[in-house]
């Protein structure tokens, strides 16, 4: 499940962390930035159980 989102507004730099899970050993990061940008929208929710290749924010890249 869901522990933590990153939030709507955010800057982040490719490979940080967007989403945390809870795990049977404990917490784990879930997804990360695949780019430089600014997070536009959150698809997930705290609580939440999601499966591997889940969307779960999309980010407007940074113009370089």
């Amino acid at each position: 499940k869901v522990v933590s989102k990153i939030s709507v507004g955010a800057s982040v730099q490719e490979g940080a962390e967007l989403v945390k899970v809870s795990t049977l050993a404990g917490t784990a990061t879930a997804s990360r930035a695949t780019t430089d940008g600014i997070v536009r929208e959150v698809l997930v929710d705290v609580g939440e159980q999601i499966n591997g290749g889940t969307i779960v924010a999309r980010i407007e890249p940074q113009q370089k």
